[in-house]
């Protein structure tokens, strides 16, 4: 996953919930959960060159995702869990706050995370 650098507390470890925006035709709701297994900051051409053999995206598309200082962000994930029925936003916001904006990317404790993972995967 390439994205603009500007997330710097990601870690390996860090949990995380993948949320598809109701904008063009999206769900507004989240879809699965992760685990970050690294996360690197460095210029397109050396993170596409790392990283590209696990995924589709070219150069071009890495590129787009670069900062003024000319570098882009580069997150791999683990134990990527589909959710068989999608969390929504309204619910997310009761298990984190509802101030969250889980747009963006943010890491979320381990009590919210299992919550929405649980529900997610129709284990509640």
């Amino acid at each position: 996953y390439y994205c603009y650098p500007k997330v710097r507390e990601f870690a390996r470890g860090d949990l995380v919930v993948f949320y598809e925006p109701k904008k063009e035709g999206g769900r507004g709701a989240a879809i699965g959960a992760a685990v970050v297994l690294e996360v690197a900051i460095d210029t397109p051409v050396a993170l596409h060159s790392r990283f590209s053999n696990l995924g589709i995206y070219q150069l071009s598309d890495v590129n787009a995702h670069a900062n003024t200082a000319g570098n882009a962000m580069a997150i791999r994930f683990g134990l990527f869990e589909p959710f068989e029925k999608p969390v929504a936003l309204t619910r997310i916001r009761e298990f984190l706050g509802n101030a969250t904006n889980i747009q963006g990317l943010t890491p979320i404790s381990r009590d919210p995370y299992e919550r929405i993972r649980t529900e997610g995967l129709g284990e509640s």
